[in-house]
């Protein structure tokens, strides 16, 4: 799961990162990751300038809001079914 925030939410990005980039024709991203434990943090994806993603496992807030989008499903489980009402893109 994933979190998507306009930049001007975004209060703190912080600590020891390494970045990686992405570059497929159909998307362009970099991606940051904890320099000590690997864990997915949060990056930048070319085809939603102003916005910043964040990994949902980096909340711990358990009343997070229903998602209202889905992307990348050609890859998904073919058992997995997801709610009719969720977009299938951001932009």
């Amino acid at each position: 799961m994933s979190a998507y925030f306009n930049d001007e939410q975004s209060l703190l990005k912080e600590g020891d990162v390494t970045m990686y980039s992405i570059n497929k024709e159909y998307t362009q991203q970099k991606r940051y990751f904890c320099s000590q434990c690997g864990t997915t943090l949060y990056w930048l994806v070319e085809q939603l300038p102003g916005k910043l993603g964040v990994a949902g496992g980096c909340f711990v807030n358990d009343s997070f809001p229903e998602p209202t989008y889905t992307v990348a499903n050609e890859t998904k489980c073919a058992w997995l079914t997801l709610p009719s009402n969720w977009k299938t893109s951001l932009v």
